[in-house]
């Protein structure tokens, strides 16, 4: 995902079924991160971070399945900060601004 900000958090689910998943930003590898969870944990934030340079910037998620039992990871949304703006919330196809 393109966007142009400081800030980008990814919130999704970790479930008992989840995999770990690989965050690239700028084309810069992240840790590895987890999906798993021995409870449902929904909304919980998957990735973030700020004080980026305001301007263009990608970032990907991707699964990085190692076992067939935990091979899903869910998106429920991604916040986009700025310095000049308020977030962006993107989810499900809707796009939210707030009213200023």
């Amino acid at each position: 995902m393109t966007f142009n900000g400081t800030g980008v958090w990814i919130y999704g689910a970790k479930r008992p079924n989840h995999a770990p998943y690989n965050i690239t930003l700028d084309d810069q590898p992240y840790a590895q991160n987890d999906g798993h969870s021995d409870e449902d944990i929904f909304q919980d934030v998957l990735f973030s971070t700020t004080g980026l340079t305001n301007g263009p910037h990608t970032v990907s998620i991707a699964d990085s399945v190692v076992d067939p039992s935990r091979q899903y990871l869910d998106i429920d949304w991604v916040r986009l900060g700025s310095v000049h703006s308020f977030p962006l919330v993107m989810g499900e196809s809707v796009v939210s601004l707030p009213s200023r």
